[in-house]
């Protein structure tokens, strides 16, 4: 069971297949199973690191308060800790707040972003996802918090 010490915890991860990096980043209280589906498709052209946050799955359960911030310094100290530079990263809801957290601390560490029902906060429900106002609140948080556009890939549903 692949096992890495990242910061204050042990965190459960798995690599799959060769090629350019991918980071999976699963939503709240999701482990990595959620990609289980994609990962051996993805894993047949990219290095697919997976796994599960902080407070989830196989990953320690500190007892004390949880942040987005946290959980993007936990990612990029795993993927250091693996041997990853630099990756695309995909996050799934809050997944994506942390990918957008990683892009932001550690703009070294992301080669683009890919954010799957992705909602900034609160006040911005209700927005369909892969609407053209999903599309304006993500290219919004991007002027916002000054990530630069080329790190986002925004693809609306035909």
């Amino acid at each position: 069971m692949p096992i890495a010490k990242v910061n204050d915890i042990n965190m459960y991860y798995e690599m799959h297949g060769g090629g350019e990096p991918l980071v999976l980043i699963a939503g709240l209280g999701t482990d990595l199973t959620v990609y289980e589906p994609i990962i051996n498709e993805l894993s047949q052209k990219s290095k697919v690191l997976a796994f599960d946050n902080r407070g989830v799955g196989r990953t320690d359960k500190p007892d004390a308060p949880y942040a987005i911030e946290m959980m993007a310094d936990d990612t990029a100290a795993l993927m250091s800790g693996v041997g990853i530079e630099k990756a695309h990263v995909l996050g799934i809801s809050m997944g994506g707040r942390i990918a957008m957290a990683l892009a932001l601390q550690h703009p070294d560490k992301v080669k683009s972003l890919v954010l799957t029902s992705y909602v900034r906060d609160h006040q911005d429900l209700p927005v369909t996802p892969g609407s053209k106002a999903h599309e304006t609140c993500i290219r919004d948080q991007v002027r916002h918090e000054k990530i630069p556009a080329a790190l986002l890939r925004l693809r609306t549903a035909a």
